[in-house]
């Protein structure tokens, strides 16, 4: 048994954390490496984090950030939520209504508008240009807001000059993380759709007095929107799973030496939510801004690839990059997932 546990690491950590903001928190850790082989090392461990609100979390001040809004005003009849102002939804009336009260009156071009047909509010929307997919958040403390916590799992290895190859080494990772109460302001899209009863379940009676709804502004007189109030709050969960390749080569050639990386990362699964009890979003592959991760626009590609061939002599180094991306979806293609989440049971809101 001694010869074949070459040499075994083991990284244990505890920490305890009294934050006058948030209270006690614990954050702790196992890691282990194995070296196997002279060649072969395996790697993982399980850590547990929690990260308290900082100060702009709790504090900050009003501040105007421009936002992508992909469904469009669920007022407008060009609407592509389907829980808004169009002919088939049942309670289109009920959102009018809705719509009428935010905006503070019933005189407003949502009301009396005739540059559409139909005129008035069944036919309204932004007269110039009609489909506009931006919103203007107010981002805003929230001194409610709780600590977010953490759990990662990581397996991996580590290969070191395989069939003898000089300089190769080959790293294979495979992780999961996920996080809780996600710290983030809670974005318009979510908000919108809270207040309009999206799932059925948020506004049921479509009362401008719910909680998402008071953190809505619209134009007293085009009926438009004007801005949403962005507080910081815990949003649920973020989930994502993967597997991390990378290969590095190094051979002398001439008076230098040549490189060669190449690292690849493959996600098997992101999803989260956008508010403790919204249901589930699976945003794998596709432009979903991520709104729990305080506003992604990068895309969650289901593969990356990064690869560099440089030359190094004397001190100097020369490389070339490239990366590539595969296909993705529109942010529309993320979908709902059937998997069920009791993780905002500890959350507060304003």
């Amino acid at each position: 048994m001694a010869e074949k546990v070459k040499k075994l690491d083991l990284e244990l950590g505890y920490r305890y954390s009294d934050f006058n903001t948030a209270g006690g928190t614990d954050t702790y850790k196992a890691l282990f490496t194995w070296k196997a082989l002279d060649s072969i090392s395996f790697r993982g461990g399980y850590q547990a984090a929690t990260r308290a609100p900082n100060v702009a979390e709790l504090f900050q001040g009003p501040t105007q950030a421009v936002v992508f809004f992909p469904q469009e005003d669920p007022c407008s009849a060009s609407t592509l939520a389907p829980w808004g102002n169009v002919a088939s939804n049942a309670n289109r009336a009920k959102v009018q209504q809705l719509c009428r009260q935010l905006i503070g009156n019933a005189t407003s071009e949502f009301d009396t508008q005739t540059f559409n047909t139909p005129n008035g509010p069944n036919g309204w929307t932004r007269q110039s240009p009609t489909f506009f997919p931006l919103e203007i958040e107010v981002q805003t403390g929230n001194p409610k807001v709780l600590p977010e916590t953490g759990k990662t799992w990581t397996l991996g290895t580590v290969i070191t000059e395989p069939f003898g190859v000089s300089k190769l080494v080959t790293t294979l990772d495979a992780y999961r993380i996920e996080i809780s109460d996600t710290i983030s302001p809670q974005s318009s899209i979510s908000t919108y759709n809270n207040c309009f009863n999206f799932n059925g379940a948020s506004n049921p009676t479509y009362d401008v007095t719910n909680a998402n709804c008071k953190l809505i502004q619209r134009n007293p007189t085009t009926g438009d929107r004007a801005s949403v109030t962005a507080l910081y709050s815990n949003l649920g969960t973020l989930l994502t799973q993967g597997v991390d390749l990378s290969v590095n080569w190094a051979h002398d050639l001439g008076p230098g030496q040549l490189r060669l990386d190449i690292s690849i990362n493959y996600i098997n699964k992101f999803e989260y939510q956008t508010s403790p009890t919204s249901p589930v979003v699976n945003a794998k592959g596709t432009l979903d801004p991520i709104p729990a991760s305080g506003g992604v626009t990068g895309g969650i590609y289901t593969y990356k690839t990064f690869s560099h061939v440089g030359y190094a002599w004397n001190g100097l180094t020369t490389s070339l990059g490239w990366q590539h991306l595969p296909s993705i979806r529109a942010a529309a293609a993320s979908r709902r997932t059937m998997r069920a989440c009791a993780c905002g049971e500890r959350t507060k809101h304003a």
